[in-house]
């Protein structure tokens, strides 16, 4: 299992834009804002376990995995207004415990 390219999806036109850089996801004044991502790989699943690791990562969640474009799934990262700013690392486990990692993939805001 591999991770590739990540991106936000566009709501406006439900697509993906893919890359290899970083995605800023800006705090919100208040409460929390959720934010459409997608994920292109190998052997990903919308069944296996996608989580933010780090010392912060509680201030970031995952949620809804789900297949998205045939080949590509989307993940919902929902951002509290109280997120310390810096990068988040994303996680994804398969049920062998295999693992996918991308290192400074989410930075906040």
């Amino acid at each position: 299992m591999t991770l590739l390219l990540f991106g936000p999806i566009d709501p406006s036109s439900n697509t993906c834009n893919v890359s290899e850089s970083a995605i800023t996801l800006t705090r919100p004044s208040s409460g929390s804002t959720a934010y459409a991502i997608c994920l292109a790989g190998n052997g990903l699943d919308p069944s296996f376990t996608y989580s933010i690791a780090g010392s912060q990562s509680s201030d970031v969640t995952v949620s809804n995995p789900q297949s998205f474009a045939g080949s590509l799934v989307e993940i919902t990262l929902t951002v509290s207004s109280a997120a310390a700013a810096g990068p988040r690392t994303l996680v994804v486990t398969d049920p062998n415990h295999d693992r996918a990692v991308l290192s400074g993939a989410i930075d906040v805001e």
